[in-house]
């Protein structure tokens, strides 16, 4: 789905970018009773840079295994092996590409994952650049 993919490497940074934006006028009002929108908008970079970084990171399928194997059980019903038939327990191979094939919920939230906290991250950077009060 192109449309996804736009929406999740355009349109998630910069929505993030906006947020930070918001937080970090309001730092910097709260912080030094004073507005620079200039340095706002340019310490507000570095939570889109993240932001970049972690889809770059939950593009690979061996870093969304952590976070995959804790949220595939709540979408995948497999019954629990029979004890009275010992091939039951090693019958059917799962793997991440297969259910993130058959349920894309999986692959949202480990991309979520790794948003949320370079989101997090990124709001620390911004927030500790703009805090510095200049005259």
């Amino acid at each position: 789905m192109p449309s996804f993919r736009i929406l999740l490497y355009v349109g998630i940074p910069v929505l993030i970018y906006l947020i930070t934006a918001v937080v970090t006028l309001l730092a910097q009002y709260s912080g030094c009773s004073t507005i620079r929108i200039k340095d706002v908008f340019l310490y507000s970079v570095p939570s889109a840079v993240f932001s970049y970084i972690a889809l770059f990171i939950s593009f690979f399928s061996f870093c969304r295994i952590p976070v995959g194997s804790v949220i595939a059980p709540l979408f995948i019903s497999t019954p629990p092996p029979d004890p009275s038939n010992p091939a039951s327990c090693c019958a059917q191979k799962i793997t991440l590409e297969s259910v993130e094939k058959n349920q894309p919920m999986v692959k949202g939230f480990s991309h979520g994952f790794y948003l949320f906290f370079s989101t997090l991250f990124g709001l620390l950077v911004s927030i500790g650049f703009t805090s510095v009060c200049n005259p």
